[in-house]
């Protein structure tokens, strides 16, 4: 299956640095195998939607779990496709951390981002202190089943990030990786019977273009989720040309 690079950039940058990003990028871009997707905040996707390289698809971070209607502050997905979002982040661990997300709420912004043409890029992972206990796996396949409720597969992308990973330098090694995506895998081809291993399980967790390779060789890593280090163009560009080979 074609492998998804995906940038989130989180809460940074402003206009400026937003055209520069472009800039830069185009200019390190180089045409590519793999799916491409930057998930800036949405002020800037109608800009980018415009000036990105066109082979770079655009993606929210997060969508409502409400159609369009009094709810102050929130984005809904009909909002986010209409700017050009064709996926969307749901249920990222710092959605969950600090805005106390569980699996029934992300599984309804996932199913509301399909009936809008998004493809949802659920995440799930476990904490440093879960996988100390041995409760990774169980973890994982509560968050996974629950928020792939009534979903058909492969309309969703899986995005496992060790919550121990993210933003800590501390990447999960190939082996570990491979034995979560594969476990991923295992439920979701039980769940789905064949349709099961056409569902791309990206990894996300302090990737770099210096660990990228070993990961992206693994037989179910189907592509990356990065957060810092797609924030410069030059090193993100370097992860696409690695995994494009």
């Amino acid at each position: 299956m074609q492998r998804l690079i995906a940038g989130n950039w989180k809460m940074n940058k402003e206009m400026r640095q937003c055209k520069e990003y472009a800039e830069s990028f185009n200019a390190y871009f180089k045409e590519t195998m793999v799916e491409v997707l930057v998930c800036p905040p949405l002020p800037f996707v109608y800009y980018l939607a415009r000036h990105l390289h066109p082979l770079v698809k655009l993606g929210a971070q997060d969508v409502a779990a409400f159609e369009p209607g009094p709810y102050t502050g929130e984005i809904s997905a009909t909002m986010a496709r209409s700017v050009g979002c064709l996926y969307s982040i749901v249920g990222h661990s710092e959605r969950r951390k600090y805005f106390g997300e569980d699996d029934k709420l992300i599984n309804i912004k996932a199913r509301l981002a399909r009936q809008h043409a998004i493809t949802p890029i659920i995440c799930v992972g476990e904490t440093s202190a879960q996988r100390k206990a041995g409760k990774a796996k169980a973890i994982v396949k509560k968050q996974v089943l629950s928020c792939t409720n009534k979903l058909a597969a492969p309309s969703f992308v899986i995005a496992y990030e060790p919550l121990w990973a993210i933003g800590t330098g501390k990447n999960a090694a190939p082996e570990q990786a491979e034995d979560m995506h594969a476990f991923i895998r295992q439920l979701l081809t039980k769940k789905y019977k064949g349709k099961g291993k056409d569902v791309r399980i990206i990894y996300g967790g302090s990737v770099t273009p210096e660990n990228c390779v070993p990961l992206i060789r693994q037989k179910n890593v189907n592509g990356f989720l990065v957060g810092g280090v797609s924030l410069d163009a030059k090193r993100f560009c370097e992860i696409i040309a690695k995994c494009g080979m």
